[in-house]
């Protein structure tokens, strides 16, 4: 089953420039594997990359004070994460593989052609 870049997933729901969809299709330029259990970003730890998910399935969670942990989504190819990097200066979440992963990273912060 062929996966569809993130740049198609939204461009299926909006109608998005060539611009927007290049600086799209950069978030999956740089590729990583995750092994099993593998994790991505820790919680509060500081992060400014966002992650699309091409093949694998990740878990985001947080950690609770007991030292038990509360999953919070689960993330499939297609998916992203980061984007909470927008917003806050470290990771409200952890995020880990719970298969072999691969996925792109790409800079949070995007600058267009005008930026």
């Amino acid at each position: 089953m062929r996966v569809r870049s993130f740049a198609d997933r939204i461009g299926a729901f909006l109608s998005i420039t060539a611009s927007e969809r290049d600086a799209l299709s950069r978030l999956e330029g740089r590729t990583r594997t995750l092994r099993r259990g593998a994790v991505l970003v820790r919680e509060n730890d500081r992060t400014g990359d966002l992650f699309v998910l091409s093949s694998g399935m990740m878990m985001s969670y947080a950690l609770l004070h007991d030292g038990s942990r509360q999953i919070l989504r689960f993330l499939f190819p297609g998916d992203m994460t980061g984007a909470s990097a927008l917003a806050y200066p470290a990771s409200p979440q952890s995020v880990a593989a719970v298969a072999e992963s691969v996925g792109g990273r790409g800079d949070a912060r995007l600058e267009g052609e005008d930026g």
